[in-house]
């Protein structure tokens, strides 16, 4: 085979300098090294390593791993001990189903406010209020995420039914939920 084109030094700087992926980006640096035509801008790309590649498969080992550091460990703690982003290891909890609040037994705002057929900012209110205990998680969520998550111990959430039955919707209660709640957890 014959090669018809050279990159030269100049053309492979730039290709460093602007390659990004995006089409836009591919149309620009096809007009600037017109000898060339798209698939051998992108062909050079990835001997270039310019290329975002895909993450490797995880392994049984690294998803029993994140089962069991979830609850304790931040994700960015986790992402670097695994070599993974920190989007990588949330969607790998979330596909798994793994959640940092369940693990340790107690119910987050919106896992309380599930169980009693609620609106989460009723669950919210009812802690402000002092009416529900409830400690803050510690991770590194921001106010503009708003704010770290509540964590309800079922003793607690099951003290608040028991204190404030007008609160509670009866007919939006997630039944086996709510009543393993009650039976302190010999239901479920």
């Amino acid at each position: 085979m014959i090669k018809k084109h050279f990159w030269e030094d100049w053309q492979i700087e730039l290709l460093k300098e602007k390659y990004d992926g995006r089409t836009e980006t591919i149309d620009m640096l096809e007009k600037k090294l017109y000898k060339f035509p798209r698939w051998q801008i992108r062909r050079k790309a990835a001997e270039l390593g310019l290329v975002r590649s895909k993450e490797p498969r995880w392994t049984r080992e690294e998803e029993e791993w994140l089962e069991k550091h979830l609850p304790r460990k931040s994700i960015k703690k986790i992402a670097k001990q695994l070599g993974r982003t920190t989007t990588a290891v949330k969607l790998k909890a979330k596909g798994l189903d793994i959640r940092k609040t369940r693990m340790d037994g107690n119910y987050s705002g919106l896992e309380a406010a599930m169980i009693l057929g609620c609106d989460d900012h009723k669950i919210i209110r009812a802690i402000r209020k002092g009416l529900l205990k409830a400690r803050r998680r510690n991770t590194e969520r921001t106010s503009a995420q708003g704010g770290d998550i509540w964590l309800i111990r079922p003793f607690d959430l099951r003290n608040y039914v028991i204190a404030s039955p007008g609160e509670i919707d009866i007919r939006r209660v997630d039944k086996i939920s709510f009543i393993d709640l009650l039976a302190n957890g010999d239901i479920l």
